[in-house]
């Protein structure tokens, strides 16, 4: 998951950014976006590790959310670096 948040943060990098809510300036992906896009992964990481403790039984369905999650974002990430 980290690794295909940190695809999509490389392919975005100051281009133009489709996400209203990780627009900065001019609507491009900058350093703020960085910070707000790590907070969300943070997070997210977070809610499933106290998640998790409390309900081990969801272990495996937090694995596919998190495979189907990487998958998406993998797709972005490809998406990004075909039209940059």
């Amino acid at each position: 998951m980290i690794g295909a948040n940190a695809a999509d943060i490389a392919t975005s990098w100051n281009a133009q950014e489709g996400n209203p809510a990780l627009r900065v300036g001019q609507g491009q992906f900058g350093t703020a976006s960085v910070a707000l896009k790590s907070g969300f992964v943070a997070g997210s990481l977070l809610i499933q590790h106290v998640v998790l403790r409390h309900r081990p039984d969801l272990q495996r369905r937090m694995a596919w959310l998190n495979f189907a999650a990487s998958g998406g974002l993998g797709a972005v990430a490809v998406h990004n670096s075909r039209i940059n």
